[in-house]
């Protein structure tokens, strides 16, 4: 017997994933409660969000106090952009402008 088209997504939305739908003519994707399962649109398990952080790198140390790094920080600083991949948790760096 074959597997119904839309096999993984619909296990994954028993076991309380959230789901999106789109038709062919579509772009965009909406989520969906309670899935019809329509074999003329398609469904995917909700990506999960990247994370964006960022961070300011002091490359000195010596300051007194953090009041004295936040009042001094903008001349020397470099700062740095971690995004976390919401789906596969990898995290690329870059130096931000």
């Amino acid at each position: 017997m074959k597997p119904h088209k839309h096999a993984e997504v619909i296990k994954a939305w028993a076991d309380g994933a959230e789901i999106q739908w789109r038709s062919g003519e579509l772009s965009e994707w909406f989520g969906v409660l309670e899935p019809c399962w329509n074999p003329r649109y398609q469904y995917r398990v909700k990506p999960k969000p990247d994370v964006v952080r960022y961070v300011a790198y002091v490359p000195r140390s010596g300051f007194a106090s953090l009041e004295e790094v936040k009042n001094n920080c903008y001349h020397f600083c470099v700062y740095i952009k971690a995004t976390t991949n919401g789906e596969t948790g990898k995290v690329t760096v870059e130096v931000a402008s």
